[in-house]
């Protein structure tokens, strides 16, 4: 087993290196630099003095390369907008993304593994029906449509909620919510159709001809090996909210990682864009990694397998 995750732990580094080379080279090559943005109204002389400054006059690579030194130090550079270290400016947003992720793993998690069991052992009555087609609504509505909408019933409409900012628990409802649908329809649909499966197998039919309680049957032997496909996607999920939503952040104006990207990026800020990858690469490599040692606490053949390996 722990060679295995090893193994796993090792495989981050090429996905790293892969993935912040794309995004620098990316931000290098895009129109603009940070020097247009910062000192817009700065003669030639000033800029390129600002330019050679900050380094943007060397090669690509030696950029690069300069870039992957210090971040192996724990050096992930200064922020060009504000001047302050990155680690700095992401240690002051990533508890607003933990705290929006864990709340809406919760609700997602929560109601959705309940929703597509019922799903699978009620098939083609109307609560299958119509739970399948909330999935499907909730798999379609784009994020920040279902975002606006929220916002323009629950907060100007009716004034219930706050509709943007982060200062108490009612602000975190809507943007929950919204980043927690898509999740939640994914992974009701993926348990469903993985109840539906394993049902229909011959051991569970023979559990039930020993007179073994149907909802023991379900609980004992059915949902624990349908769980492995529920697993994965959960995972996925998870990541995907843990790594910080951009649409999301940006509709409500949710001081995130998401947010702070986009903000990033518009400024042409590359460190702080870079800082979010990092983050983000880290996250989902954790992600999939501890979603991988369940498979082995879910399925003992797959415990054996990693023991091999």
């Amino acid at each position: 087993m722990w060679r295995f995750v090893l193994k796993r732990v090792l495989t981050i580094i090429p996905i790293m290196l892969g993935t912040t080379f794309i995004v620098f080279s990316i931000m290098s090559f895009a129109p603009g630099d940070a020097v247009g943005m910062l000192a817009a109204d700065a003669s030639q002389e000033e800029k390129a003095a600002l330019r050679q400054e900050l380094g943007l006059d060397d090669p690509l690579l030696i950029q690069y390369a300069r870039y992957i030194k210090n971040l192996l130090l724990g050096d992930m550079g200064i922020s060009y907008k504000s001047g302050a270290p990155v680690t700095e400016e992401l240690a002051a947003r990533i508890p607003y993304t933990a705290l929006l992720a864990v709340v809406a793993s919760i609700i997602t998690i929560i109601l959705a593994i309940p929703l597509g069991v019922i799903a699978a052992i009620r098939q083609n009555t109307f609560f299958d029906t119509s739970s399948m087609v909330f999935c499907l609504l909730g798999i379609s509505i784009p994020p920040f449509w279902l975002g606006l909408l929220l916002i323009l019933s629950f907060g100007v409409k009716l004034k219930m909620l706050p509709v943007s900012g982060s200062g108490s628990w009612a602000h975190l409802i809507m943007p929950a919510i919204t980043q927690s649908v898509a999740g939640l329809a994914t992974i009701a649909r993926v348990t469903r159709s993985s109840m539906l499966e394993v049902i229909r197998q011959d051991y569970i039919r023979t559990a039930r001809a020993k007179g073994i309680a149907y909802n023991q049957v379900i609980r004992r032997h059915a949902l624990k090996n349908s769980l492995l496909p529920t697993i994965t996607v959960a995972g996925l999920q998870v990541g995907a909210l843990l790594s910080g939503a951009v649409v999301t952040e940006t509709v409500f104006s949710w001081p995130g990682i998401g947010r702070f990207l986009v903000s990033s990026i518009s400024w042409r800020d590359t460190p702080c864009v870079l800082g979010c990858v990092v983050i983000f690469v880290l996250t989902f490599s954790i992600i999939n990694l501890i979603v991988d040692i369940l498979y082995g606490f879910v399925d003992p053949r797959i415990k054996a397998i990693y023991k091999k390996a």
